[in-house]
């Protein structure tokens, strides 16, 4: 079998076409955004562009700091942790 040739530029350009098209999703905390997410997280991987992994520690630590209650009334879920204590 032949060795698979590719030009590695033309490749990064649609891994950060994807990536930065998935960044503008709009996502919960949810099964979704997970897939996505490790998706770029992947891609961070591959590419060691800080940016990946910098966007998805930032959009961890704005839900996070929602805490949540907020964060399933996003979903739709309002009242399922209202006695969950942090």
């Amino acid at each position: 079998m032949p060795a698979l040739q590719f030009d590695e530029k033309k490749v990064r350009t649609t891994i950060d076409l994807v990536v930065k098209r998935t960044m503008k999703m709009d996502f919960s905390w949810d099964w979704p955004a997970g897939v996505a997410f490790y998706g770029i997280s992947r891609a961070w991987e591959v590419t060691g562009d800080k940016s990946y992994i910098d966007f998805l520690a930032n959009w961890a630590d704005g839900f996070i700091k929602a805490g949540p209650a907020q964060n399933d009334r996003q979903r739709g879920v309002a009242g399922a942790y209202d006695d969950y204590v942090v």
